[in-house]
C-alpha cells in the first residue's frame, strides 16, 4: 500500500532541455505585439507635432532626432518586456544553482528577442515590393507612355 503522507515529492518534471519553447514564442509574441502598438504610437505623435504652415510645429532636425528617441525607447521597452516574459513562463528549476537560473532566464530573454525580430523582419508589412511588379507597365493607365 502506497504511503498517504509521501516525505519527498518531486515537483520537477523530467525534461531533457533547459530551453522552453512556448516561453521564448509567448515572450517574442509580446515583444512583436507592444514593439507594434509603441510604433503607432509613436506615428500618432509625430504626426500631431508637425504643421503644414511655415514657423509652427516641429522642423526636420527635431523630428528625425525625436523619431530616433522614440524607436530605440519602442525597442528597449518591447525587448525589455518580452524577455520578462520569456524568463517568467519558462520551465522551473528546482536543483539548479542561482548563477545558472540566471543565465537561462537571459538566455531565454534574449532567444525572445531574436525571435521577435526575425518575425518582423520577415513580415510581409516590411518587405519592399517587388521590383517586378513595379516595372510592370500598365497600359490601361493614362500617364503609362509608350
Amino acid at each position: 500500500m502506497a504511503d498517504p503522507h509521501p516525505s519527498i515529492i518531486d515537483p520537477q518534471p523530467i525534461s531533457s532541455s533547459a530551453v522552453s519553447w512556448g516561453a521564448i514564442l509567448a515572450g517574442a509574441a509580446g515583444a512583436a505585439a507592444l514593439s507594434l502598438i509603441l510604433l503607432m504610437l509613436g506615428v500618432g505623435l509625430g504626426l500631431s507635432s508637425v504643421s503644414p504652415w511655415a514657423c509652427s510645429g516641429l522642423d526636420g532636425a527635431d523630428l528625425g532626432r525625436s523619431t530616433i528617441i522614440w524607436i530605440i525607447v519602442t525597442q528597449l521597452l518591447a525587448s525589455g518586456m518580452g524577455g520578462f516574459l520569456a524568463g517568467r513562463l519558462r520551465t522551473r528549476w528546482f536543483d539548479t544553482p542561482a548563477d545558472e537560473v540566471y543565465f537561462r532566464d537571459t538566455a531565454h530573454g534574449f532567444l525572445a528577442w531574436a525571435m521577435a525580430s526575425l518575425a518582423t523582419a520577415l513580415s510581409p508589412a516590411c518587405q519592399p515590393p517587388s521590383a517586378g511588379a513595379c516595372a510592370t507597365p500598365d497600359p490601361t493607365n493614362p500617364f503609362w507612355s509608350h
